[in-house]
């Protein structure tokens, strides 16, 4: 009797093990698809964003306004007005996107 006693007891702890590396493994595989799927949304939102060069744009506005001395031109560049902008307006993008998510989900 006890040898029965102690084989159900192995099989019982081999079960429990290998039930544990199979829930081990499925959370594995599962934070990874969610990563994959994460890490895919942000790369293309880091693509748009980089194909969004609002320096330039702000940059040949300024050039193209005749009225403009080329040394005003110069300062705007040189102190990086236009790198500034671009931050601020990418902060009020991101701002208005955030503020879309939550109305998203309570409007269901």
């Amino acid at each position: 009797m006890p040898a029965i006693v102690q084989w159900l007891s192995t099989v019982w702890n081999t079960l429990k093990t290998a039930l544990s590396w199979l829930l081990d493994g499925f959370l594995y595989v599962l934070k990874a698809a969610f990563f994959f799927v994460f890490d895919g949304l942000l790369t293309a939102v880091v693509s748009i964003v980089g194909a969004l060069d609002v320096g330039s744009l702000i940059t040949n506005l300024a050039g193209a306004w005749t009225g403009l001395p080329p040394a005003l031109i110069w300062v705007i560049n040189a102190t990086g007005i236009p790198t500034g902008l671009s931050m601020v307006f990418y902060a009020l993008v991101v701002r208005m996107i955030l503020n879309l998510i939550p109305a998203a989900f309570t409007r269901i």
